[in-house]
């Protein structure tokens, strides 16, 4: 193995805990704001997208130790860094919805919080996404690489069924193979949650939502 690609696995490690960590932090504030404010399905409906997000910016952040609030800025950039955003195939993105609310954490992480309309109008499915960049205004700025996206949903049998909601990575539940196909750069969340690597920028086409999960599998 060259040197290069030595420094970039270690790089990859350092992101994937961060990321682990990241997510960590964002899944208890998730799971501390239902306890005190009951489940997010019974939580207050405002009428206005903005206004939503940032009750739930509030409420979820309440009990995190945040180095900044920042507000509603452009939502092609963290926190008004100035900073250009792209997806895995070299793609200009937005890194949240216009109606956002974002913050950044103690830990350096930058984070987003939009509100998103649950399923079929009701009160059932996804609430709310947060995008996270996990090492701030530094390189590479792309999703997939140290741009990631959680969403709070709750995974109901039918649209009768409540389940609790949780903090998901993107692509848990669906299209994990537009992770490998460049396709949807976010639900790369769930691929290095789930299987601990960011093989699919080496090796995608010898990756499968099937098996192998990654390079070194692929290869045996």
């Amino acid at each position: 193995m060259t040197l290069p690609a030595i420094v970039q696995k270690q790089q990859e490690k350092v992101t994937i805990t961060k990321l682990k960590q990241t997510y960590n932090i964002l899944s208890q504030a998730v799971e501390m704001a239902q306890v005190k404010y009951s489940d997010i399905h019974n939580w207050e409906a405002t009428g206005d997208t903005q206004k939503q997000s940032d009750l739930y910016f509030e409420r979820i952040t309440e009990n995190l130790t945040l180095i900044k609030d920042c507000g509603n800025p452009s939502c092609y950039n963290f926190c008004e860094n100035g900073k250009e955003y792209v997806d895995l195939k070299g793609n200009k993105t937005s890194v949240a919805p216009i109606a956002a609310h974002q913050g950044l954490l103690k830990n350096g992480a930058m984070f987003a919080v939009a509100w998103a309309q649950p399923d079929n109008g009701k009160w059932w499915g996804k609430y709310a996404a947060i995008s996270v960049d996990i090492n701030g205004s530094k390189k590479p700025n792309t999703i997939g690489k140290d741009v990631f996206v959680f969403e709070i949903r709750d995974m109901s049998d039918n649209w009768t069924t409540y389940r609790k909601p949780y903090l998901y990575p993107q692509g848990h539940f669906f299209y994990l193979e537009e992770c490998l196909n460049y396709q949807t750069s976010g639900n790369c969340t769930a691929w290095v949650i789930k299987y601990g690597n960011m093989d699919y920028l080496h090796c995608p086409d010898k990756l499968s939502v099937d098996g192998p999960y990654s390079c070194t599998e692929a290869q045996k």
